[in-house]
């Protein structure tokens, strides 16, 4: 044997365990979301594919097909475009969503946002531009000046 196991650990073999895979508990928690930890920053181009939980720092351009989620402590310096935003913490820069913008009362943000819909709670800070497309709908009547 070439790797001798310490004393007291458990055997994979006769646990259950299969060595190489994540626990289940673990898979189900993470719900084919990616995070960006309390103590990470990223600089850079990100691309994710699913959600993105920013709990530390994202510096650059974030291209997210899923929801973008920064809860307070977390910072985003960055070209955002996701399918939604939920701001609690703080973001710099210019957000681009297909649905909806959401500041929460922490949120402080400076930039610009484009959205389909922009939700701003009390006691969150905006700074900058905002451009809301609407809800492309059929049942809305046209726009006369």
């Amino acid at each position: 044997m070439l790797f001798r196991r310490r004393p007291g650990s458990p055997d994979p073999q006769t646990s259950g365990a299969q060595p190489g895979l994540l626990p289940e508990a673990v898979v189900l928690a993470a719900g084919g979301r990616s995070f960006i930890g309390a103590l990470t920053r990223v600089r850079g181009t990100l691309r994710c594919g699913g959600t993105l939980m920013v709990l530390g720092s994202l510096e650059g351009e974030g291209h997210v097909k899923g929801d973008l989620l920064v809860p307070q402590g977390g910072r985003v310096e960055a070209d955002v475009e996701a399918r939604s935003v939920e701001l609690a913490g703080e973001a710099r820069g210019s957000i681009r969503a297909e649905g909806c913008v959401r500041l929460e009362e922490t949120a402080l943000f400076e930039g610009e946002i484009q959205a389909a819909s922009l939700q701003v709670r009390p006691g969150s800070i905006l700074r900058g531009r905002t451009r809301v497309l609407g809800d492309p709908s059929s049942t809305r009547p046209p726009l006369s000046h």
